[in-house]
């Protein structure tokens, strides 16, 4: 087996079984931002790492689009639901599979492509799902007012070259 191939197995075997239990963990506590940030590393390194090698493209489509719903997760932008949870499962459930055929025959099926396709459209929407906090409305500058007499008023406008002042 080639030794690239053989070390991407090895490393995203343990990277993915451990964003498993983030995933797991985050069920529990979905704000925990600690486990977020580790778990978007995680996905991170397997999309790089997955990257490298010329013959697994729908495995690193898939890690890529996980990647992008992590990032806006981590960034407030996307709130973290029990659907989202478990499509990221599911995704790594697909990994573990891609990882198992990986190592032996060194490369993924031919319905490696439909499956990564399926799980991207499944991804999709939830990117677009509700941001985790309500943008506060800009509060309009208070406005400030004088109560002025008309007499006061054509003094002013006067004063401004504007209404001739009564006053000379």
């Amino acid at each position: 087996m080639n030794p690239i191939m053989q070390n991407f197995i090895i490393e995203s075997r343990d990277l993915i079984e451990s964003a498993a239990r983030g995933l797991l963990a985050l069920e529990a506590n979905p704000d925990d931002k600690a486990i977020i940030n580790e778990l978007f590393r995680e996905i991170h390194t397997v999309k790089g790492a997955s990257g490298i090698l010329d013959n697994i493209a729908p495995f690193t489509q898939l890690a890529h689009r996980m990647e992008d719903l992590m990032q806006k997760v981590r960034d407030g932008h996307v709130a973290l639901n029990g659907t989202m949870l478990d499509l990221m499962l599911g995704c790594c459930d697909q990994f573990l599979l891609w990882i198992e055929e990986l190592e032996q025959h060194q490369e993924l099926s031919a319905e490696a492509v439909s499956i990564s396709k399926q799980m991207i459209a499944q991804l999709a929407p939830l990117t677009q799902a509700a941001p985790t906090h309500t943008p506060t409305p800009a509060v309009a500058a208070q406005e400030e007012t004088a109560t002025l007499s008309i007499s006061e008023l054509t003094e002013l406008l006067g004063v401004l070259g504007i209404f001739p002042s009564k006053k000379t």
